[in-house]
């Protein structure tokens, strides 16, 4: 982290009243720690051990298992608010609304079924790195 980085912070409280601005400051806080994940995990110290990589393994597995829901519920929010002719499309009439709605639909059920197989593979890659262990050795070689 250079000087002028300040450590990114957040309050995660499942019981939180529902609000916008929490919810896209969780939604940011998710998408910034994958980023300084995949910053950290370059360098060969971030894990020391296989059981570490194993439990990160875990970790994001179960992360990909409840985007799913996330993903279904903020494209049924639009749904409802279209269903409610609250929605619009910007240029467009509201034919053209409904049909985005169902093209969001669409892509959001795409996405919902990535991130299930993504969280199945995450799990196949977590039972292969369980049987994973360091040599009692601790050499390099093969």
């Amino acid at each position: 982290m250079s000087s002028n980085q300040q450590p990114y912070t957040i309050a995660i409280n499942i019981d939180a009243p529902p609000s916008p601005g929490y919810v896209l400051e969780l939604a940011e806080a998710a998408a910034e720690i994958i980023r300084a994940l995949n910053h950290l995990t370059r360098h060969p110290e971030a894990l020391e051990f296989p059981a570490e990589g194993d439990q990160l393994f875990r970790y994001l597995e179960s992360a990909a298992e409840r985007m799913p829901q996330l993903i279904g519920q903020v494209a049924s929010w639009y749904e409802r608010r279209s269903a409610a002719g609250r929605l619009r499309v910007v240029s467009g009439d509201r034919a053209a609304t409904a049909m985005a709605v169902v093209a969001l639909r669409m892509r959001a059920d795409a996405a919902r079924l990535s991130a299930e197989h993504l969280g199945a593979d995450l799990k196949y890659a977590a039972g292969v790195t369980t049987n994973l262990a360091a040599r009692e050795d601790d050499s390099d070689d093969d």
